[in-house]
């Protein structure tokens, strides 16, 4: 009797915990974020860092992923998504580690094998509020 009860009690933290993670976005993106607006998704098509050097590095790593709508990547701009992102992983830093390391479809080093730290976290800023 109390193996079934071990069990059970398995299987309900079990699905509880599938039923958090999903909640907050583990699963499905960045959980309960609108999804971005005619005017988000245009902005994202056109965005570039004002910084030369980071503009050539978004637009041969970052857009073509970043500006399309569906893509699983957040938008550039979006800023919404970003920062549930960023509240779910920890912080910038946790962004950084995402972009070094690979998360989900995002390739290690984000398709940048040259790129710095700092320029990562220019990029990441720059993705997150649109240069805003």
């Amino acid at each position: 009797m109390k193996t079934n009860r071990k069990w059970l009690a398995a299987i309900v933290l079990a699905v509880a915990g599938v039923a958090a993670y999903s909640a907050v976005g583990l699963f499905g993106g960045a959980g309960a974020v609108a999804p971005p607006t005619s005017v988000q998704i245009a902005f994202a098509d056109d965005a570039s860092p004002a910084d030369a050097a980071l503009a050539e590095i978004y637009d041969r790593a970052c857009r073509a992923c970043h500006s399309v709508d569906g893509s699983g990547a957040p938008l550039t701009g979006h800023m919404a998504d970003w920062q549930a992102r960023e509240t779910l992983r920890g912080g910038m830093q946790a962004l950084l580690r995402s972009t070094r390391q690979g998360y989900r479809d995002m390739p290690a080093m984000g398709l940048c094998n040259d790129c710095s730290d700092d320029e990562f976290l220019g990029l990441i800023a720059f993705m997150k509020t649109g240069g805003a």
